[in-house]
């Protein structure tokens, strides 16, 4: 991975309280639907808040 996108599966992590490899695995089962929610109107916000984007779609 990039050191950038490292970094942001940290924060996301952190965020989350979770440890970067369930983030990882998070992402891969979710990110999909992350961004259909994240990019309704066809752009994504810069600032959406996409740990409790993630959060939602879990529970």
């Amino acid at each position: 991975m990039s050191p950038d996108l490292t970094e942001a599966v940290e924060q996301l992590a952190a965020r989350m309280g979770i440890d970067t490899g369930d983030a990882l695995n998070l992402l891969a089962k979710y990110l999909q639907q992350l961004v259909e929610k994240a990019s309704s109107a066809g752009m994504i916000d810069k600032k959406a808040d996409l740990a409790r984007m993630a959060s939602q779609l879990m529970h």
